[in-house]
Formats: structure tokens, C-alpha cells, sequence
């Protein structure tokens, strides 16, 4: 066969590619060099090679010359797959002089390539008259598009190599495939399931087909309905009155619906997806390069949207490491790095601060997770969907490659992982798709009542980036469920109500579980400058059932060879290494590996063991209100009544003393209140009204002496009762610095004077009060005075320098 020879010393100067550019070492906060960058991409997809020739096939009995990879059937598993790898060779053989990809000689690849493509054209429907392997021929269906676009581009790369007849039919997939497109205009729609990806990978034929194919008499036509499908991926409801120009028409004209909620988040298997969120990115730059490959300047059209979306939701997700927050969980691998050419693009074409930091990260786990395999794969037992997830991972690291070589660098001034949170950090309500986020320097933290309900807490990961991966996003975190004899399992949404504010949020809310049987109150609160969060509920029988297991305050815990696949366990039991068998705990505390210690008040114990492997993930559950067997619950019976408090990177003593200073403080029924102790010594009170009055007597006291609240509390020896007022579904959350107690007899009012560090007595009676008051001061220490209020007497407290400082008003 006639060598490749199409590899052009400016291809490989425009690459910067050196023969010893591959680092080797930890993974640390620094951004790679352009020239690492594309030398890691580029080594990643030469060890592939090896993997892709374990699923090759021969098919030359079947059709002349042909072969092809993993199934060659006519499904997206079949021909998306064989596809994919015509465009990782044709780049390596094109970009490259080795000899060999991990032990697979250049002409094996070379051979390879031109047979995969005879088998593609030649059982292509528009360019073909031969069946595949499962009998049918392929193309013109709903995702045919993408899977022509990466067979066409790297048939189009070797095109010198291709006989005529191959590069005939070639131009007959391509011109066919991008009439069927054309000839239908792009979907729209906002909930559910958004159209943003597939308007997105429809792009990719279009501009294909325009940039190959110049000449033809359609190509005007697939280049308008390239921006077409460009500017209604990520469409909104807003681009419809939009007059600004775009490539020629305005937004309002190009735009036919909403893809995008107006808050810019996406919805896709009935949750917020932020794989589905970000995919579009990859794609409408997939469409920029095809352009530029056929030396024009890509449009305007495909930049639509791209950075309002990556500003407003995708760098609220982004976590340092380069992976995504899952809010509402995930249902693909979570660790599949295929985001990588979105910060690549990002970076690249828009010098993007922060994608360029993220697509740094982002590169070198997935080349650690892949120096993990011996075989070439990118994630060797941990893939869900077999050939066609690593076929992906090396088309999306071809993308990668290519926005740098057409696009150049990124940003001269990147961000750094810490820098890139401490930007991040703060609320945000993406009302839409019913998602709370919450991030500072410690923590991020969710909770989600969008079709899968769930809370969500991790440490932030930018002080240890050598072991990332501490929690699987389980959509059932925190929450849990129960089963029940003879009822489905099932949860569906009633209502809930947000509160929030710049460092802090609380939400609660009603869910009805097993077919209606059971009710279940709930409020999340994610509190402000630490590392906590607080969960509580209360469960209710509706009618009398059995319940035969709970499964309450669920966590997943990765067992990450790249994390530690060997994690510690620390419990009131002792220290153990996490269980491969559910093994029960006692105490109402748990630890793991330092990064997350959880305590329940009110479960039913604890229970954690290995589950195998979850979202492409080798995960252990840990269970906080853990029960099995068979229980009999009345109707209105309340059957559980709990408080889970999470706290992100704690020792497990911290953990256990967290458990030791949690109060739960008595409240009337329909009410639910919990205070708890940061490592800083401030308490937080925080009371839910899940379905009782709008008021509440509540009754306070710790060792300090009663909390003074922003509302007035009657005060007698160390304990304080007051009234809190809340609507339903609303939780109260108060800071407690001050402190107050009455020596002797007595009874004096508190109330904090404007800031939770302050204290305003009054003396309500008729004789003198003598009284004792102590403040949290600014370096963690407790202080304490004591001053006596006279009859009708008002005196104000407050902590300055290390001591207390009354004042009579």
C-alpha cells in the first residue's frame, strides 16, 4: 500500500509537538504549557491505538477491502463507534511520523483506516449497496449526522490515500447525509429532554458538507442551515424578540424556540444534565474547526450563547479539579473526561481564564486514569456502555488537538484552582430546574427537587488534586428511601420553598413516597463560612403499612484506585478499612478518610458496605438510618424523625465531637429543630416548619448558657424559651455567638442587638437580676461577664478585645 505521506513538517511545527514533551509526576494546580497539552493529547491517543485494534475486524469476505471496529452494526453502538476510530487514525497518521502507536505498526494503521472507511461508504445508505453486519445499511436517522461527520473528516484528511471510488462514495455520504439535515428545521425544547445537543452535532455535517464540497450546488444551503442549527442549540425563550444580527439575519429570525430554560440551564432525562448542558460547546466547536479545514472563517452564529451559558451555569458546576458538580445526580460514567474539549474550545477560540485551568486538570486525570490500563483503554473496568465510551473519549481528545492547532493557546493568564473557587463561591438558585448550589472555600454543597431528590456535599478538592474523587453523586444522597411490603418504591414532588442569601441557603419541601403511602417533610440547609450541612425530616404513614428496609442518609463513597481505593473508616466502633460487605456501626457518627464525617440524631444506625460499581464509578454506600426486616406502622404513625449533619474534610475526633455538641431543642409537632457546633465554636439554630403552625415555642440551653436569638427569649438559670414564626415549608436560621444566663432567681429577656455577637438584657420584673453573659470573640474563645439589670433596666453586651462590655441604655 502506498505510505501516508501527508504529514507536513509545518503540520507537525503548528502541533509543537517534541519528542520527549510527555510529563510524568503528580497531578499539581499548575496549568501545562501549550506544548504539554497537545503532547499528552497526542500520546493518549497513540496508546489507544492498541485498544482499538483488540475490537478490529476483518470483513473483506463481505465487501472488498473493508473491515471495521467494535460491531459494525447500524446502530449508534455499531457504526458511531467504527467511526470514531477512522478519526483518531487518520489524525494520528496526519499529525505524527511514528512508526508504531503502542506496538501497532503505522502501516496496520494505515490499512486499518482505508478498510474501515470502505466499509463505512459502501453500507451507507446515500453511497452505498452493501448491508452491515447486522443486516441493514446505516445513515439518514436521527444521529447519523455525528457518526458522517467524524467517518467524513477522516476519510477527508487522508484523501491523497483514497481511491477514486471511495472518495466518490465518500462525497455521497457526506452531500446525502447533509440534504437530510437540511431538508428539516431544527427542534426545540425546553423541558424534559432539550434538543441543544442534537441541534449541536447537527451542525458538524452541515459545515462539514459546506467546507468539503464548495462547488456543489446545495452548498449555500448547508452553510445557512449550519447557522441555523447553530443559533437554536443554545436557544432561549428571550432569543425570540432578540433584533441583534448574526451572519446576516437577526437572532429573533435565526431562532424557532428554547432549548435553554431562561436561566440558561438545560434539562435532559427529565434532570439538570450537565453533561447535556456542556456537550454543545464540543460540538458547535467541532463545527469551527470543519470551517477553518476548509479555509473559511467559521461564523459568527457558533459562538451563540456559548459564553453566556458557560458564565452563568457551566463555572457554577466546574469544580478544580476539571469535574462537574451533579446536583441532580448523573447517569452516565461520571468520570468519562469527555468534557475535555469543551474547556479545551473554551480556551483556545475564547482564552478563557478558567477553562484553561480546567482543561489542564481535566488532561492529566484522564492520563492518569488511562496509565491505570495495560490494553490501550481509557477506563478498563469501570465502563458502562463497552467500545463506543472509549471510541468517544478518543474522538473528544482528537477535538481537543484540533482547537489548538486551528486556535492556538489559551489564556496567558490562567486561573488557578483556588483563585477559580474563591470566584465561584456563593449561592446560586437555578430556579428552573429546581437546583440549589452553594460553594465557599470548604464545601459545595446542593439539593436538588428536580425529578430525582437529593442533597449533595463534597470537600472542595484544590488541597489535595493528587486524590479528587471522595463521593459518587447518588441520586438518593442524604434523603434515602424506604421499601415497604407490597408498594412500589417510588418518590414523587409536592412543593417546596427556597431561602437564601450571598453565603448561605436553606430550602424545604414535601414529597409523597411509595405510591402515597408514606409523606415525607424535609428541609436542607447548607450553612454560611464552614463546612456543614444540615438535613432533617420527618416521615409519616398515611395508612397502616410494614416496613421491610430504610435506607436513610445514603452516601457514596468512591473507591478510586486514584483516590485511594483503600479508604479509613472511623466510627464510635473503632477504626476500620472500608467494608466490602455492608457491615453495621454503632455510635451516631461516621468518618471517612478525613474528607467527610456525617452524624445522625434520630436513625436508626449505621450500616456501609461495598455497592461495586456505580456510575462508572467502584463506590461503597454508607447508610445513616439503616433498617431491615419487617415493622408494622400505623396510619399517621411518624416513622422516622431524624437530623443529618455532613461536614467536609473534619478528623473523625472533630466528627465525633460534632455529634457531642448537636442539640436537638424540644418544638411543637409540625416542627423540626437542630443546633450544631462548628469547628470555630459558632452554633447555628436552625428549625423547619414542615406542617405545623406558623408559630413555635422552642426552648434553648447549652453549657455556654441560653442562646440569645434575634428574637426575645425569656431566660431562667441557663435555659431560654422563645417563639419562632415561620410559614410552612420555611426554615429559621440563626447564628449563636451570645450567651446568657440568670444567676439566682429570676427571669431576664434577650434579644441580639443587630449582630449575633451581642446581647441586649432587660429586666421584666420587679427585683434585680443578677446575670451572667459570654461571646463567642473573633478568635474562637468564649468570654464571660457578669453584670446585674436592675428592675425595667436595659443593658447592652458585646465582646471587644477579650472582654465583655455592658452598657445601660
Amino acid at each position: 500500500m502506498k505510505a501516508m505521506t501527508l504529514v507536513l513538517a509545518a503540520a507537525l511545527a503548528c502541533a509543537g509537538i517534541s519528542a520527549n514533551a510527555y510529563p510524568t509526576g503528580s497531578i499539581s494546580a499548575q496549568t501545562l504549557q501549550e506544548s504539554e497539552i497537545k503532547s499528552i493529547t497526542l500520546e493518549l491517543l497513540k496508546k489507544h491505538v492498541k485498544y482499538a485494534e483488540s475490537i478490529y475486524h476483518d470483513y473483506s469476505a463481505s465487501i472488498p477491502g473493508a473491515g471495521y471496529f467494535h460491531s459494525g452494526a447500524a446502530t449508534e453502538d455499531g457504526i458511531r463507534t467504527t467511526a470514531n476510530y477512522a478519526y483518531l487514525y487518520a489524525l494520528l497518521l496526519t499529525r505524527t511520523t511514528d512508526a508504531s502507536f503502542n506496538g501497532i505498526p503505522r502501516a496496520t494503521v494505515e490499512a486499518h483506516l482505508v478498510a474501515n472507511l470502505k466499509y463505512l461508504v459502501n453500507t451507507h445508505k446515500s453511497s452505498g449497496s452493501y448491508n452491515t453486519t447486522s443486516g441493514a445499511r446505516w445513515g439518514k436517522v436521527w444521529e447519523s449526522s455525528m457518526w458522517s461527520s467524524y467517518a467524513a473528516v477522516g476519510g477527508w484528511m487522508v484523501w491523497a490515500q483514497l481511491d477514486l471510488d471511495t472518495q466518490h462514495k465518500l462525497n455521497l455520504l457526506v452531500s446525502g447525509e447533509a440534504d437530510f439535515k437540511a431538508a428539516t428545521l431544527p427542534p426545540y425544547k425546553e423541558w424534559s429532554d432539550t434538543k441543544a445537543e442534537e441541534n449541536g452535532w447537527d451542525t458538524n455535517i452541515l459545515s462539514l458538507a459546506r467546507s468539503m464540497q464548495p462547488n456543489h450546488a446545495n452548498a449555500a444551503k448547508w452553510d445557512d442551515m449550519a447557522k441555523s442549527y447553530m443559533m437554536n442549540t443554545y436557544s432561549t425563550l428571550a432569543d425570540k424578540s432578540d433584533a441583534t444580527v448574526v451572519d446576516g439575519k437577526a437572532v429573533s429570525t435565526w431562532v424557532r424556540g428554547a432549548n435553554l430554560h431562561p436561566d440558561l440551564t438545560a434539562e435532559n432525562h427529565d434532570i439538570f444534565h450537565p453533561i447535556y448542558q456542556m456537550v454543545p460547546i464540543n460540538e458547535l466547536g467541532t463545527s469551527a474547526v470543519f470551517y477553518k479545514m476548509g479555509n473559511l472563517t467559521p461564523p459568527a452564529a457558533v459562538e451563540h450563547n456559548i459564553l453566556n451559558v458557560w458564565n452563568k451555569v457551566l463555572k457554577k458546576i466546574a469544580l478544580p479539579e476539571g469535574e462537574w458538580m451533579y446536583p441532580n445526580g448523573v447517569d452516565w460514567m461520571v468520570h468519562d473526561y469527555e468534557h475535555l474539549p469543551a474547556y479545551s474550545f473554551l480556551a483556545a477560540y475564547f482564552k478563557d481564564p478558567d477553562a484553561t485551568m480546567l482543561e489542564s486538570r481535566t488532561l492529566e486525570y484522564m492520563r492518569a486514569r488511562a496509565n491505570l490500563q495495560t490494553n490501550g483503554s481509557y477506563f478498563g473496568n469501570l465502563i458502562d456502555i463497552g467500545p463506543r465510551r472509549e471510541s468517544v473519549a478518543a474522538q473528544r481528545l482528537a477535538d481537543a488537538f484540533l482547537y489548538h492547532e486551528f486556535f492556538g493557546p489559551g489564556s496567558t493568564t490562567p486561573s488557578t484552582p483556588s483563585s477559580f473557587v474563591t470566584a465561584q463561591s456563593g449561592v446560586t438558585d437555578f430556579s428552573y430546574t429546581k437546583v440549589l448550589l452553594h460553594r465557599n472555600a470548604q464545601k459545595y454543597s446542593s439539593f436538588s427537587w428536580q425529578s430525582k431528590f437529593m442533597g449533595y456535599i463534597g470537600p472542595n478538592p484544590s488541597s489535595y488534586m493528587d486524590e479528587p474523587y471522595v463521593l459518587v453523586p447518588y441520586q438518593k444522597s442524604f434523603v434515602g428511601y424506604y421499601n415497604l411490603n407490597g408498594v412500589p418504591t417510588n418518590a414523587s414532588y409536592i412543593t417546596h420553598t427556597n431561602q437564601t442569601a450571598a453565603t448561605w441557603f436553606t430550602t424545604g419541601g414535601v414529597l409523597s413516597e411509595n405510591a402515597g403511602k408514606l409523606t415525607r417533610y424535609l428541609s436542607f440547609t447548607s450553612l454560611p463560612d464552614n463546612n456543614l450541612v444540615v438535613y432533617m425530616d420527618r416521615v409519616v404513614a398515611n395508612e397502616a403499612v410494614t416496613i421491610v428496609q430504610e435506607y436513610g442518609g445514603a452516601f457514596d463513597f468512591e473507591r478510586d484506585a486514584m483516590s485511594g481505593a483503600a479508604r479509613s473508616v472511623y466510627s464510635a466502633s473503632g477504626t476500620t478499612s472500608m467494608p466490602t460487605q455492608f457491615t453495621s456501626y454503632s455510635g451516631d457518627w461516621m468518618n471517612v478518610d478525613g474528607k467527610l464525617g456525617v452524624v445522625v440524631k434520630g436513625g436508626k444506625g449505621f450500616n456501609f458496605g461495598s455497592k461495586g460499581i456505580q456510575a462508572g464509578a467502584t463506590s461503597s454506600r454508607m447508610y445513616g438510618s439503616y433498617f431491615t426486616g419487617s415493622k408494622a406502622a400505623a396510619a399517621d404513625e411518624i416513622i422516622s424523625d431524624k437530623v443529618v449533619v455532613a461536614a467536609v474534610n473534619q478528623t473523625a475526633a472533630q466528627t465525633a465531637q460534632l455529634s457531642a455538641n448537636l442539640l436537638r431543642p424540644p418544638v411543637e409537632f409540625g416542627w423540626s429543630a437542630s443546633i450544631v457546633q462548628d469547628e470555630r465554636n459558632y452554633r447555628f439554630l436552625v428549625a423547619s416548619n414542615f406542617d405545623g403552625s406558623g408559630d413555635t415555642s422552642i426552648e434553648l440551653t447549652t453549657n455556654e448558657g441560653a442562646p440569645v436569638l434575634p428574637v426575645v427569649s425569656q431566660v431562667t438559670g441557663s435555659k431560654g424559651v422563645a417563639t419562632l414564626t415561620q410559614d410552612l415549608q420555611k426554615s429559621v436560621v440563626h447564628t449563636l455567638r451570645a450567651y446568657a444566663s440568670v444567676v439566682g432567681a429570676g427571669t431576664a429577656q434577650t434579644v441580639t442587638g443587630g449582630l449575633s455577637n451581642t446581647c441586649v438584657l432587660t429586666n421584666p420584673g420587679s427585683t434585680a437580676v443578677s446575670t451572667k453573659v459570654t461571646i463567642l470573640g473573633s478568635g474562637g474563645t468564649f468570654v464571660s461577664a457578669t453584670t446585674t439589670v436592675q428592675p425595667g433596666q436595659r443593658v447592652s453586651a458585646s465582646e471587644r478585645n477579650g472582654s465583655i462590655v455592658f452598657k445601660v441604655l
